[in-house]
């Protein structure tokens, strides 16, 4: 009986993750006002299975977000600290995330950019980093989303202080006197 009720809590663990779900329209229609907008590129010279995140939700970008290339992603998440927890290429072949290098917040409100997802496989070892490329996301924010840009501030919530998008901001503001 023991055996069985551990097999169902492994079971659970690895099922409750939601799918994240991108926004597609350019407009800011959070369902809560204790909820934020991530902002992620993935870069990646291999199709991904699933990459999983912890946090007060547990969720899980798909095939469909992990395609070889670089795609930015915008999806609504409740607020709260977030780790990145594992790197999946197959159902059974993945890469353990378990630094602190790997963890973001959703501040409510706002777009929180928290970097870009470098995957690169290689058969004599992969590379996994998490890196910060405040102005390419800027400008992809600018020219993709725009009102949602100008509705919601825009923050660096990764790994570390960047303060780019408050200089940028800054800058625009005394450009437009």
């Amino acid at each position: 009986m023991k055996k069985y009720f551990a097999l169902l809590l492994v079971l659970l663990g690895t099922g409750c993750a939601q799918k994240i779900t991108a926004i597609k329209d350019d407009t800011d229609n959070k369902t809560s006002s204790e909820a934020g907008y991530l902002l992620i590129s993935f870069d990646t010279n291999t199709e991904l299975h699933k990459i999983f995140i912890d946090g007060p939700e547990n969720f899980m970008f798909t095939q469909q977000h992990l395609k070889s290339g670089t795609n930015y992603i915008i999806a609504e998440l409740p607020q709260g600290k977030y780790t990145f927890e594992n790197v999946r290429l197959s159902r059974y072949y993945y890469f353990e995330l378990d630094d602190e290098s790997w963890e973001f917040d959703i501040i409510p409100g706002k777009v929180n950019y928290v970097g870009n997802f470098n995957f690169e496989f290689g058969f004599f070892g992969s590379k996994i980093l998490l890196e910060n490329q405040s102005s390419e996301a800027l400008r992809f924010i600018e020219k993709e989303y725009p009102k949602l840009y100008q509705s919601s501030e825009l923050v660096y919530s990764g790994p570390g202080e960047d303060s780019f998008f408050q200089y940028a901001h800054k800058v625009a503001g005394e450009a437009k006197l």
